[in-house]
């Protein structure tokens, strides 16, 4: 299996096709590498769905890490270019998706999104973006991602995704156990 994944990526002179253009340019060069590549994040994506594999998700949460580190054997410059222009083609899918939806974004990075629900009360603004996320999540393409709310905040004001401040709410989920307990 693992010969039949290096096939694409290495060729000897011997099995070289004449009529075959030469990769004259680094984003050409790093094809084969990106193919390969895939091949492995697939095949883990595969072991983790199928088998719940611990060591196949740990290489999928590192996959990255190694293409983009220049301290990492598996950095190539261009083949990091590549993943990276796919990574941004899928996040601005991603947020197009979510407007189409109707929802505000006040702010995004590949770490976090805020939105703007319009709701006064924190469980409308919970299942708001319940209902936005089980609706994003059901597309093919994001259907991988995960997708979680992480803080409710009432009166936020915010500059950049450091530069912020406003009212933060307990979770739903929180706000339900604390008045179990009373």
């Amino acid at each position: 299996e693992g010969s039949d994944l290096t096939r694409d990526f290495v060729q000897t002179a011997d099995e070289a096709d004449p009529d075959r253009p030469v990769a004259t340019d680094n984003a050409t060069a790093s094809m084969g590498a990106f193919r390969l590549v895939k091949a492995l994040i697939v095949e883990w994506l595969k072991d983790v769905v199928a088998s719940e594999d611990e060591q196949a998700d740990l290489l999928l949460v590192e996959a990255y890490r190694w293409l983009s580190s220049s301290a990492s054997l598996l950095y190539e410059p261009a083949l990091h270019r590549h993943v990276h222009a796919l990574m941004v083609k899928v996040w601005m899918q991603l947020l197009a998706e979510m407007r189409t939806l109707g929802a505000k974004i006040i702010f995004a990075n590949f770490s976090k999104i805020t939105i703007a629900t319009d709701k006064v009360e924190v469980r409308a603004a919970s299942a708001y973006v319940d209902a936005l996320l089980d609706a994003v999540l059901k597309k093919p393409l994001f259907g991988w991602l995960k997708l979680e709310p992480e803080t409710f905040y009432s009166s936020l004001l915010i500059l950049d995704g450091a530069n912020f401040g406003g009212i933060k709410h307990e979770m739903p989920a929180e706000m339900e156990e604390a008045e179990a307990i009373r």
